[in-house]
């Protein structure tokens, strides 16, 4: 499993939309998700095979997308959405504010009684936005 200070290290190096880092941003906060490891086969009847998402290898893959997809992995770091919507599951209660700094800059900030979490200029919205999310998170559970 994908650490969050690490994940957090990534996000921030991240340009634009990226399949492999929104499968460990889901992989990391939702392990004990349920997924498909085997479909199994009609021929010779197999029974498909069913396990935890902390049991799924995050490392060897080249087809990023097809993970993401097979784990139910939001488009996190392109989708304003998606980001909204995982703070929203992650860190229920918390407010945010999101803000343009011009046209290729976006600062996020994530907040609740006296905590704030706010990121530095980042290319898109839903990446500063996940910025302060995985910090927040950070902060809250002492990763």
């Amino acid at each position: 499993m994908t650490d969050l200070p690490t994940l957090l290290e990534r996000v921030r190096a991240c340009k634009g939309a990226d399949r492999e880092i929104d499968a460990r941003v889901h992989h990391a906060l939702f392990p004990d998700q349920r997924i498909m490891f085997d479909s199994g086969a009609i021929r010779p009847p197999t029974p498909p095979i069913f396990g935890r998402l902390r049991d799924f290898p995050m490392d060897g893959w080249e087809d990023w997308d097809a993970i993401a997809n097979t784990m139910s992995a939001k488009d996190y770091t392109d989708s304003l959405d998606a980001v909204i919507a995982l703070a929203e599951r992650v860190l229920p209660g918390w407010k945010r504010a999101i803000y343009r700094d011009g046209p290729s800059k976006a600062s996020a900030l994530m907040f609740r009684r006296g905590e704030y979490f706010s990121t530095e200029h980042h290319a898109t919205e839903a990446l500063a936005l996940l910025v302060a999310i995985l910090a927040a998170l950070i902060a809250k559970d002492g990763a």
